[in-house]
């Protein structure tokens, strides 16, 4: 009987441990990481640096599939902490509604002082997470996430530098513009 109940508890723990494995694994949705990803290809990245600030780093890739000559572009967030970097994905198609959420932001919220605990913010496939959060005491502070579902890519500013994060966001889709429409 002693036996029995060691191998279901054994049995129960291994299932726990490979149902727990499955859900903590995170797929991204993002076309160009799908793109950069496909089998059969053969792949040259490009990384065109758009600046730093706050802890944030702002990159332009362009992945070239070299056999079937197609291109795809996005803008990649990095942030870190004392250990590791964390990089995250804005398809090119997805800047756009960043820049009319964080313009928003910008004219709409920041002037506003909440009654409650408030957070705006723009998800991307790739799981970034951008915008402002303010406790009631009327202090918007500007965040984003690398990846969503983990805290420690999240990287905060204040919301005078809001600004710096959407002149470097235009500035890359700019960029991404220009190396997809280049031949």
């Amino acid at each position: 009987m002693k036996r029995i109940l060691f191998i279901l508890t054994v049995l129960l723990t291994c299932t726990g441990s490979i149902s727990a494995q499955s859900i903590d694994e995170k797929k991204s949705d993002s076309k160009t990481v799908a793109f950069r990803d496909r089998s059969g290809s053969l792949m040259k990245e490009e990384i065109f640096n758009v600046g730093k600030f706050n802890r944030v780093n702002y990159d332009v890739m362009i992945y070239t599939d070299l056999i079937k000559n197609e291109k795809v572009g996005s803008l990649r967030v990095t942030t870190s902490d004392s250990r590791y970097l964390y990089y995250g994905y804005l398809d090119s198609d997805e800047i756009d509604a960043t820049l009319k959420t964080l313009s928003y932001i910008k004219d709409n919220v920041l002037s506003t002082v909440p009654s409650t605990d408030t957070k705006i913010e723009y998800n991307s496939r790739d799981k970034v997470r951008i915008g402002v959060s303010a406790e009631t005491n009327g202090k918007w502070v500007v965040y984003i996430y690398a990846h969503s579902y983990d805290k420690d890519t999240r990287t905060t500013f204040s919301s005078n530098d809001l600004a710096k994060m959407i002149d470097a966001i235009t500035q890359a889709q700019t960029m991404i513009t220009n190396k997809l429409t280049k031949k």
